[in-house]
């Protein structure tokens, strides 16, 4: 007799489940990629806002009127803090989040 564990399952069904479980692993390292890139840009954007007073804002239609945008005094140093926060917290997630 052949004992059960040993079968290997046959079927269309198996197929199917390796792929989700395949699929779930990369989209588990596709939101850290996510966070770690959305970290960068919030860091970039707010070292540039350091050194920017105020900037104005061209429509692309040409049509418009331009706008002057100048952020509040706080929005640099959030936006860093945050970036630095997000990329921190990727530095100390596993490289391997998915069991296989």
């Amino acid at each position: 007799m052949t004992d059960d564990r040993t079968k290997v399952p046959r079927g269309r069904g198996t197929l199917q489940r390796k792929n989700r479980r395949h699929l779930c692993g990369a989209l588990k390292t596709m939101w850290k990629s996510f966070f770690l890139a959305a970290g960068i840009f919030a860091c970039a954007l707010g070292f540039e806002l350091l050194f920017v007073d105020s900037a104005i804002l061209l429509p692309l239609d040409g049509r418009s009127v331009a706008r002057p945008f100048s952020a509040p005094d706080w929005a640099p140093w959030c936006l860093l803090s945050a970036g630095a926060v997000t990329i921190l917290n990727f530095c100390t997630l596993p490289s391997k989040l998915v069991k296989e």
